[in-house]
C-alpha cells in the first residue's frame, strides 16, 4: 500500500480507511510505502502485525551532492536549500537548523556566487508551486 502524508504519519479519514483495510485483511501481507515530506514525521498509528515492512520516501529529501567548485563546496545552493527546507518543515526541529542555516548563510561572502544560487533557488520554488497547483 502506497500513502502520501496520510496513514500511519496523520490523522484523517484516509488513514483510518488504511488502516480498517488493513486490520479487516489479517490473512494478507502488507508491504508499506509512506511518502513524508521532510522525514521528521512520527507515526501516529501503531502498525498491525499483517504489515511486514514500511518504507519512506522523503518529498523534501536530501539535495544531492553539488559540483566541485574550487573547495567552496556548493554552499550558497546548498544554505539556500536547507533554508527553504526548514521553512517548509512543520517539525520543532526545524528552529535549530533554520537559524542555524541562516548564520552560515549569513557569516559568508558569497558575492561572486549567490546570482545563480539565487535564480537557481527560484527556479526550485516554481516548481514546486507548479507541482501544488498541478494538484489542486
Amino acid at each position: 500500500m502506497m500513502t502520501e502524508g496520510t496513514y500511519p504519519h496523520g490523522f484523517g479519514g484516509v488513514s483510518v480507511w488504511c488502516d480498517q483495510l488493513i486490520r479487516g485483511m489479517p490473512g494478507y501481507d502488507f508491504q508499506l510505502v509512506a511518502i513524508v515530506a521532510t522525514g521528521a514525521e512520527q507515526a501516529v498509528w501503531p502498525l498491525p502485525e499483517n504489515v511486514s515492512s514500511m518504507v519512506r520516501v522523503l518529498l523534501w529529501g536530501a539535495a544531492p551532492a553539488p559540483p566541485d567548485n574550487g573547495g567552496r563546496g556548493g554552499l550558497p545552493r546548498r544554505l539556500l536549500r536547507g533554508f527553504v527546507h526548514t521553512l517548509l518543515d512543520p517539525a520543532a526541529t526545524a528552529q535549530p537548523h533554520f537559524a542555524d542555516t541562516l548564520r552560515e548563510l549569513l557569516g559568508t561572502d558569497w558575492s561572486d556566487e549567490i546570482e545563480d544560487a539565487w535564480q537557481e533557488l527560484l527556479a526550485e520554488l516554481e516548481d514546486i508551486v507548479a507541482r501544488q497547483e498541478e494538484l489542486g
